[in-house]
């Protein structure tokens, strides 16, 4: 995967080429991130929408999981500040 302005200035042994040719290697051309996203991992990028992303995209399920883990550290840090209690 490479950005789109540097197919001009790509040079590739020539067993690559051939690789490429016999469709044993891909070179991608990408213009934005979504893009290499899609490509590398076969699931739609995802639009930002007025409620969050689209649903089960990449960038839905990568919100999801930092929803998750800032809920989980602010529980963690609630508890932590919660006063002690000590043994008489």
């Amino acid at each position: 995967v490479i950005p789109v302005q540097n197919v001009k200035d790509l040079m590739l042994k020539e067993e690559i080429v051939n690789a490429v040719a016999d469709k044993k290697f891909h070179v991608y051309s990408i213009s934005g991130l979504e893009e290499g996203i899609e490509i590398l991992t076969g699931v739609k990028a995802g639009k930002k929408t007025k409620e969050g992303y689209e649903k089960d995209t990449v960038f839905d399920l990568v919100e999801r999981k930092l929803k998750d883990m800032y809920a989980k550290s602010r529980a963690i840090k609630e508890e932590d500040e919660k006063p002690k209690k000590t043994k008489k």
